[in-house]
Formats: C-alpha cells, structure tokens, sequence
C-alpha cells in the first residue's frame, strides 16, 4: 500500500510458483468494492500484455483509488478481487512451449484497507525505549496533548478474596 495525499496505491506482487507454466495477461480485477468514506476505484494498471512470468519470477500489479472526494483523512474501503491470468503449459528440460494457452482466475482474499493501515511504525533502537518515551511525553505537553495520564483507582472490597470474589 503506498498511500499519497489524494491517491492510494495497492501493489501486488505476483509470482510464478509452477516450474511447467508461464503466466502472462495477468491482472487484478475487482468485483466489489465498498466504502462509505467516499474513497473511489480509478483504475487498475495490470502487467504488460507481452509481459510473461517465468518459474519463480516476479511482477507487479495495482490499483489505483482516489481519495480527493474522501470526508475523512483516513478512508476505509473492503475490496473483493480476483487474479485473471493465461497460462501457457512448457517443458521443463527445453523450456519448449507445449500448446495453447489457457485463460484461468483465482479468487483473491478480500482487502480490507482501514486506519491501522495509515499508521507507520516507529523503530526504538535497543535501549531507548523509555527515552524516547519521555520524549513524547514533552512534546505532548508542548503541544497541549498529553501522552501519559496517573490515576489511582480503589476498589470497594475489604480483602483481596472479597474483591476477587466480587469481580
């Protein structure tokens, strides 16, 4: 997923994993596509029409999504697609192509795109955890937000067999 200010990318590696096939025509198709944020499909771009994958080879696919029209920054869609691709039977030993090709799809898990997927992971080096926390917490308190909150909660049991009892 590369995701820029009015458009969202969906990359899709594909890889050939039968030794006695080549694959080409191959593309990502949607069936459905559901979002109630506003985000809109534009488009697929699929691998070259003369583009073929060979064993153990890798090509990409994608689809593009606009989010100009979005009422939230981070819009939410759940994708339902499908592969479409021919593949061509070859020998093994002399690579020879043995026939006609054959136009075949597999259906893809659904995609599910939502905030989680707007987040980038931040990496602490080994060590600096609790620096780097601290850190945050100081620019929360500049910026007027705070980052960590203590607070002391009491429990109405008069034992601790009461209250586990009781919970």
């Amino acid at each position: 997923k590369h995701v820029f200010e009015s458009v969202i990318i969906l990359q899709y590696e594909i890889q050939n994993t039968l030794e006695d096939q080549i694959l080409s025509n191959v593309q990502v198709k949607v069936t459905k596509f559901d979002s109630a944020s506003g985000l809109k499909y534009k488009g697929a771009i699929p691998l070259h029409e003369d583009d073929q994958i060979k064993y153990n080879e890798k090509r990409y696919a994608y689809l593009i999504l606009s989010s100009e029209e979005c009422q939230t920054p981070y819009p939410s869609v759940k994708i339902s697609q499908k592969l479409t691709f021919k593949f061509t039977e070859i020998d093994v030993e002399s690579q020879e192509d043995l026939g006609d090709y054959q136009e075949e799809y597999t259906q893809l898990q659904d995609l599910t795109l939502s905030t989680k997927d707007y987040l980038r992971g931040l990496v602490v080096p080994n060590g600096q955890y609790k620096d780097s926390f601290d850190a945050l917490g100081a620019q929360g308190q500049r910026d007027g937000n705070l980052a960590e909150v203590t607070q002391t909660f009491q429990l109405p049991f008069k034992s601790m067999n009461v209250a586990v009892n009781g919970v």
